[in-house]
């Protein structure tokens, strides 16, 4: 017991991690209370957060391989390290939505409120339709949320390779981008007069 600060708890159930977040809530006599957290692997040594919700969205890739009428799945990661529960808004931009007419974007859940301290997953399911140009096509993906008086907002640039992945070096298939380009085939006849050239060489030497 300290007579300035008051009364000094030790935790003792279990080894606290870096991944753990402490939080600390104090009055004083007139009753106005203080919440805190502190997150303990921050690189300064143990983060101090408010009593505002503090999001840190994260997506498990950015890319993937699908076939026409087949989902490609995007789960975010979702942990709230601020002092109040946080109320992510999920949506897709109008403009990829009016791009991509005949997709589905589908979140699961609609909505996941994360509490402080707390971890939780929310999955996006892109399917472009049967009859879709095979190619790759952008999807925008935001989160915004409500931080006291001001919204913060995160977009992911999100692509969907349908049929098969670009090879590296080359342009973007599908109405994204230019497309692969290739160097036309030789025809027969183009194949026959190279052949012919090469006897007459063959001859003169």
């Amino acid at each position: 017991m300290c007579d300035y600060l008051g009364e000094a708890y030790y935790y003792a159930a279990r080894p606290i991690t870096d991944d753990d977040i402490v939080r600390v809530e104090a009055a004083d006599m007139a009753g106005n209370v203080v919440k805190r957290e502190i997150h303990i692997g921050s690189g300064v040594g143990g983060a101090i957060t408010d009593d505002l919700p503090n999001l840190q969205i994260t997506v498990d890739k950015l890319s993937e391989v699908v076939n026409p009428d087949q989902a490609a799945i995007f789960k975010f990661s979702l942990t709230n390290a601020g002092g109040t529960t946080g109320h992510p808004l999920v949506s897709i931009d109008d403009e990829t939505v009016t791009r991509l007419e005949g997709w589905e974007f589908t979140w699961t859940p609609v909505h996941k409120q994360v509490d402080p301290g707390a971890t939780t997953e929310q999955e996006l399911a892109v399917r472009p339709p049967s009859d879709v140009t095979l190619g790759s096509y952008l999807v925008n993906a935001t989160f915004v949320y409500e931080r006291g008086a001001e919204k913060k907002a995160q977009t992911w640039g999100l692509t969907i390779h349908v049929g098969n992945a670009p090879a590296a070096g080359t342009g973007t298939n599908g109405p994204d981008g230019e497309g692969n380009k290739e160097s036309p085939a030789l025809g027969p006849v183009t194949g026959l007069a190279l052949l012919a050239v090469a006897v007459v060489l063959r001859r003169r030497a």
